[in-house]
């Protein structure tokens, strides 16, 4: 499990305080790393973050401005690139050199809202594939809804939406969403706003991938799940092709932690379990009640 095997990343979830919306980017369709899903801004820490302070939070402010032209301030507001002439040339700069970032905001250190930005969660992507990244996810709420203009090189669109009209859109498949954003955003509606400092999960979550021999399903399975394997080799495993009896829900008190995909890649007719965890595993804040996710606020949904 060297360092070595993954690089680190960072990623914010932007909350407006008065409609507690999130803004997600849709990714373009030829983008080198998840494309054509919804994601959180984001992507991977450079050397030079560090000069600002805290290299993780530095960094999610970066590929913020970098993919939004957004540069939130200590004040709860924000400066974007929409309106400001300056900041969509710095912008543009950003995308070329990501120094440009730091080198513009490393004296201006105190506008930069770090202590208002909570640390929330850590990902390490399942080990398959040629790229794996350590990536830590942050929220940061903000006043409004702030204007973006984004990175047409990577991002075609962005939205501002509530987390329970996502999970429902995402459900019946009109909304293509990560496995982690699927469970943060879940996570994130069940934590108030005032609340959002004590809810840090500080247990990395490192996904095991099973598929169903038969039925094609995908399950990434979390720890404190019953097919979870917690060694020292949990990060290591590659996806496995299972029987689906192995790989079925089971008993209503059988120990789940997972997120499943009938349709996979779509994510239509997803599924987050969690429930009857091991004590050492319930470092979560969130009731999945163990039902389809379209469940949760369909009278709210828009399509």
């Amino acid at each position: 499990m060297a360092s070595e095997a993954w690089k680190r990343a960072s990623t914010i979830i932007l909350l407006s305080k008065s409609t507690r919306r999130v803004l997600m980017l849709e990714r373009g369709a030829t983008a080198p790393f998840m494309p054509s899903l919804h994601v959180f801004p984001g992507g991977v820490c450079e050397p030079n973050d560090a000069k600002l302070g805290d290299d993780g939070k530095a960094a999610a402010l970066r590929e913020l401005f970098e993919e939004t032209g957004l540069v939130p301030l200590a004040n709860g507001q924000a400066l974007t690139a929409a309106t400001d002439e300056k900041l969509a040339e710095l912008q543009l700069s950003t995308r070329k050199e990501p120094n440009a970032f730091v080198k513009y905001f490393s004296g201006l250190s105190s506008a930069i809202p770090f202590s208002s930005i909570y640390r929330w969660s850590k990902w390490l992507t399942p080990n398959y594939g040629k790229k794996r990244y350590m990536t830590e996810f942050f929220v940061l709420p903000v006043e409004g809804e702030p204007q973006t203009k984004i990175c047409t090189r990577e991002m075609t669109s962005a939205v501002w939406i509530e987390p329970l009209d996502a999970l429902p859109l995402a459900f019946r498949g009109t909304l293509d969403l990560p496995p982690p954003q699927i469970y943060e955003l879940t996570r994130l509606a069940q934590t108030p706003t005032d609340q959002l400092d004590k809810a840090e999960n500080k247990t990395i979550i490192c996904p095991q991938q099973l598929t169903g021999k038969a039925s094609g399903a995908v399950a990434f399975i979390y720890p404190g799940d019953r097919l979870y394997k917690d060694d020292d080799q949990s990060y290591l495993y590659p996806p496995e092709i299972v029987d689906d009896v192995k790989l079925a829900a089971g008993a209503e008190d059988a120990p789940l932690h997972r997120c499943v995909f009938p349709t996979r890649p779509s994510t239509k007719g997803c599924r987050l379990y969690l429930q009857k965890i091991p004590k050492q595993y319930r470092f979560h804040r969130f009731d999945t009640r163990n039902k389809e996710l379209d469940e949760i606020k369909l009278d709210a949904c828009k399509m």
